[in-house]
């Protein structure tokens, strides 16, 4: 069924800032100093394995301009960031902000241990860091955020890369009828991709864990669980080219309390463009109308996939329009109409 979508996300993430604090103590979510708290291995011990963006009342924004070109030839770059930058390779910053500001498109930026605080205002948007440049971060943890668009990360016309990155405890609520997209990530009219993305424990309206228009997402080996939205508790995609390859959809739900048929896709909700899972588990996921694993209205490919353990009204599996499944084990679903698989039409069912 249609959604509602709403217009102009940039102006609606300035506007977040203004009112940030405000939202935060109606909705009752904490409030404190935005700040970068991180947590990974020693340089000498190899990459780190967690960064933790603690941006209360901030927002993460990846937006698309103009960034210096790299010469011709040139290799990508590795920049560090380090507290002190005591004992850390060069070059080495003391602020994640400095090190993107130096990198070039395409460039890698490595984060040490430690705490990073200082909050930057660019564009009319205060965040703790600022990106408009196609980027590599290795590692993070993108943690206990709220902003009416990508409680965790918002990226607009732009290109991120993330390797082993976690988004989790992040919200993106509707205030006046604005916002409510990818509680954990939204992405608008840009591309993301990335290599062992874990997505827990966020909420939204559209897209508990990750919102994608008009948008291309590309996810390996991605564990997405425990999200919560109206639409897509998991992962929402509109107008959006959505790929997965192995990886697990899990736990997550869609729900409202005072409207149950508009919760759907507890899984996964993908209208337009059309998704493609190669080899993904999709299981545990509730939606209190149509599609506990996934809803599809269009474009769908489903190849390899387990689909198990899902429950809805409609299609407990799945809910599907347009769809080619092949080699797919659908078990333990449970529905009102379509345990496994409720479908308007369907192609190349193998």
């Amino acid at each position: 069924m249609e959604h509602r979508r709403f217009a102009d996300p940039v102006a609606l993430l300035r506007i977040a800032t203004i009112v940030g604090r405000r939202v935060r103590k109606a909705a009752g979510w904490p409030t404190g100093t935005p700040g970068l708290a991180v947590t990974s291995l020693p340089w000498k011990l190899g990459l780190p394995v967690a960064v933790a963006l603690v941006l209360v009342g901030a927002v993460v924004a990846l937006l698309g301009g103009a960034s210096p070109a790299r010469p011709a030839g040139a290799n990508p770059a590795v920049l560090y960031v380090h507290p002190t930058c005591g004992g850390a390779p060069s070059p080495c910053y003391t602020t994640l902000q400095a090190a993107v500001d130096a990198a070039s498109p395409g460039d890698e930026v490595r984060i040490a241990q430690g705490t990073y605080t200082g909050v930057q205002q660019r564009n009319g948007i205060t965040q703790v860091v600022y990106l408009a440049k196609s980027l590599t971060l290795v590692g993070g943890a993108v943690y206990s955020n709220t902003a009416w668009q990508g409680g965790g990360l918002a990226l607009r016309k732009g290109e991120a890369h993330l390797t082993g990155t976690r988004f989790y405890s992040n919200a993106a609520p509707v205030v006046n009828n604005f916002g409510g997209q990818g509680g954990g990530v939204y992405i608008y009219d840009g591309t993301l991709t990335g290599a062992t993305v874990e997505i827990r424990h966020n909420e939204g309206s559209w897209g508990g864990g990750l919102s994608a228009d008009s948008a291309q997402v590309a996810l390996d080996d991605a564990q997405v669980h425990h999200n919560r939205a109206v639409a897509g508790g998991g992962l929402y995609a509109n107008s959006s080219a959505l790929t997965l390859t192995g990886g697990a959809v899990f736990s997550n739900t869609a729900f409202h309390a005072t409207t149950p048929s508009a919760a759907d896709g507890g899984g996964l909700w993908v209208q337009g463009g059309g998704a493609t899972l190669h080899g993904v588990e999709v299981h545990h996921n509730v939606a209190s109308s149509e599609g506990g694993g996934l809803y599809c209205q269009g474009g769908c490919t489903v190849e390899g996939s387990e689909v198990h353990h899902n429950r809805a009204e409609r299609g407990g599996g799945a809910y599907l329009t347009g769809a080619s499944l092949t080699d797919n084990r659908f078990a333990a679903n449970t529905a009102g109409e379509g345990g496994a698989i409720y479908a308007a039409s369907l192609t190349g069912l193998q």
